[in-house]
């Protein structure tokens, strides 16, 4: 069969444009064709050092809970996975609470060994942590550091532990402080009376429940020495299995005539103005006091009581006037009072050292 002339024309025309389009793709389709597939990653071995290697069962052990005076033994178990001996060349608890058993120093491939050890927690409280190095010639963890951790409760709790009276203002006797026992142990305590070591408190208890539950009640007395008083308050239990319950405690006990401050400081340079300082006295002792004779042994300054000189409360006015220089001796602010046991009060005025000095 013939084909017409306008049909091959035609026909022709549509393989021309055909034939472009694929001279046009054939060469990116060869380029894409002739990029060669990526070589297949080769995964990296590391070969584990020859040598010893040490695996321990575990690295930290929580022992709970448990009551302060009782005797914690443990023991953390490693295992040699090397391929020569491990030595064990020290095993380091933090502190004294905790007791290393003897062990064998050398550890042969594949062998396991007991670090065992005694923790002490007479004197523990509330949650505690402490460590323990151990130090090898392990070549992946020559040293490391286990851990003993757990929350230890007072056998017999105090309540407060310490007692603090704070100042000891005869304004505001009596003073008196409460502490609250509680026996948490399995059985019944039998405590004895506390006992006073300087005199200066005055203790008395009640059982609230037998052998279970105690309050002490602690009053500070009034005492002719002054200044931070402290003492122990220790409570002795009747078995002497159990160690003993020491109350610390502390009070202020101002002197008879309070001076503030106790001593006066000035600037070596002479004042660019005039200065003023006040000393304040109190009478911390049943009664008012008297004062008199305020004097200053400082040429051009003075000294003024600004107060009735018969009270509880007194002040002392301290002036120097613009350009003083107070000597390098120094000087003194005095007064006399009605107290037999304090008949003279001297109040210092000094050199500020250097570095301090404005």
């Amino acid at each position: 069969m013939t084909n017409a002339p306008g049909t091959l024309g035609r026909t022709a025309r549509h393989c021309g444009w055909f034939g472009v389009m694929l001279w046009l793709c054939c060469p990116v389709v060869a380029v894409i064709a002739a990029e060669p597939a990526p070589a297949p990653t080769a995964l990296t071995v590391t070969a584990r050092a020859e040598g010893p290697h040490i695996v321990l069962a575990e690295e930290i052990w929580d022992f709970g809970n448990t009551l302060a005076g009782h005797i914690l033994p443990h023991a953390f178990r490693l295992t040699n996975t090397g391929t020569r001996p491990l030595e064990i060349l020290e095993v380091k608890p933090a502190c004294g609470c905790t007791q290393a058993a003897p062990y064998h120093r050398i550890v042969p491939p594949g062998a396991a060994e007991e670090l065992a050890f005694r923790l002490h927690t007479e004197n523990m409280r509330g949650f505690i942590r402490r460590s323990i190095q151990v130090r090898s010639n392990a070549v992946d963890r020559p040293l490391l550091t286990l851990w003993v951790q757990g929350n230890v409760s007072a056998d017999i709790e105090v309540d407060p532990g310490t007692l603090d009276f704070g100042v000891l203002d005869p304004e505001q006797a009596p003073f008196v402080r409460r502490v609250h026992i509680v026996n948490h142990r399995p059985e019944a305590v039998r405590l004895r009376a506390p006992v006073e070591v300087t005199g200066i408190y005055h203790c008395s208890w009640k059982e609230i429940r037998p052998g279970r539950e105690f309050e002490l009640t602690v009053e500070a007395i009034s005492t002719d020495a002054y200044g931070v008083l402290p003492d122990t308050l220790e409570i002795w239990p009747e078995e002497p299995k159990i160690h003993a319950i020491r109350i610390p405690v502390t009070a202020f006990v101002p002197a008879a005539v309070d001076v503030r401050p106790q001593t006066l400081v000035l600037d070596a340079q002479p004042l660019v103005a005039p200065l003023e300082r006040v000393v304040s006295i109190r009478y911390t002792r049943p009664g008012k006091l008297t004062l008199s004779e305020v004097a200053l042994d400082a040429g051009g300054a003075s000294a003024q009581l600004l107060d009735p000189p018969v009270g509880k409360r007194f002040r002392i006015a301290v002036r120097f006037p613009a350009g003083y220089r107070l000597p390098r001796t120094g000087a003194e602010l005095s007064f006399r009072t009605g107290d037999p046991d304090t008949p003279e009060v001297k109040v210092p005025v000094r050199l500020a050292p250097a570095g301090e000095q404005r």
